[in-house]
């Protein structure tokens, strides 16, 4: 059916396709064009490796910079590093919309950003670390609308079990302690994203969570039931440090705010960020935030 139609421009394919069976590279023959290829997740029926790895099959074989929407369900199934790279690189002037959700899609994540000079679309639905993002040098795009992850940022200490009223060092009062080197760790690397998420000067639309850790019930170990007297520190625990505050030297706290200045076409802000309601970020963001209109911080 595919061969007779050399004009298709969208493909969206079932999983209970046995895709490994389909040849990739008369599909490329037979339909030049394609500008989207989606590959949407059915768990119960077929879940094979290599039929997770055909849409990426598929884009390496067309002609360059045609595709510009890629959506892939790809489950537990870690991809191969090289054929992303391949894939991406074949579109990196033409991919435009990237949809992603996997378990594994980290490095994947990184290749994308690194990679596509036009994107303005990039959503990635489940967990990513933090360390498998930060990227070497600029992120390649200069056009991104929408961004949204889900990012395990690797602060033990923002979810591991913790004494009552427990706040990390930049959020604690005067006199500070010197801060423990795991967090330092994590901040350098948090300033690393701040600072290319900043570089987005036409973003319209930010969703940032933070995807948390589970005990062995499966249960959030720091969920808190309505009422509790930790909620409110256990709120700023949970957000990304400094993200939304100005840096106190006074206090010793870092604030990465200032980083985000450029962002004058931000409408939406959504995720696990605690907006402080001190008088300077206020005024800041109002000058600064022009557009901003929609605010779902958790």
């Amino acid at each position: 059916m595919l061969c007779q139609c050399p004009c298709l421009e969208k493909l969206t394919v079932w999983r209970y396709l046995v895709l490994g069976k389909i040849d990739a590279t008369a599909v490329c023959k037979a339909c030049p064009k394609l500008r989207e290829i989606h590959l949407n997740s059915t768990q119960e029926l077929n879940n094979e490796q290599e039929d997770n790895e055909w849409p990426l099959r598929v884009m390496t074989g067309l002609p360059e910079n045609v595709v510009e929407t890629l959506r892939l369900y790809m489950d537990e199934h870690r991809l191969d590093e090289r054929l992303v790279q391949a894939s991406v690189a074949q579109h990196s002037t033409s991919l435009r919309r990237v949809y992603l959700e996997s378990n594994r899609a980290g490095k994947a994540t990184r290749n994308i950003l690194a990679t596509c000079e036009v994107l303005e679309e990039l959503s990635v639905d489940t967990s990513i670390h933090l360390c498998d993002i930060i990227t070497a040098g600029p992120w390649a795009i200069s056009s991104l609308l929408r961004l949204s992850l889900y990012i395990k940022i690797g602060l033990p200490s923002a979810f591991l079990p913790r004494p009552p009223y427990y706040k990390p060092y930049y959020l604690q009062t005067p006199p500070i302690a010197a801060p423990p080197e795991e967090e330092l760790r994590v901040l350098d690397r948090l300033k690393n994203l701040y600072l290319q998420i900043g570089r987005q000067t036409m973003l319209r639309q930010l969703k940032l969570h933070i995807e948390e850790e589970v005990d062995d019930s499966g249960d959030d170990d720091d969920c808190l039931m309505d009422g509790d007297e930790e909620d409110s520190v256990d709120r700023f625990s949970k957000s990304f440090p400094g993200m939304l505050s100005l840096p106190d030297a006074e206090a010793g706290r870092p604030g990465f705010l200032d980083l985000f200045a450029g962002l004058s076409k931000l409408e939406s802000l959504e995720g696990h960020m605690s907006m402080m309601s001190r008088r300077t970020e206020s005024q800041w963001e109002r000058r600064k935030w022009i557009g901003y209109w929609h605010i779902g911080l958790v």
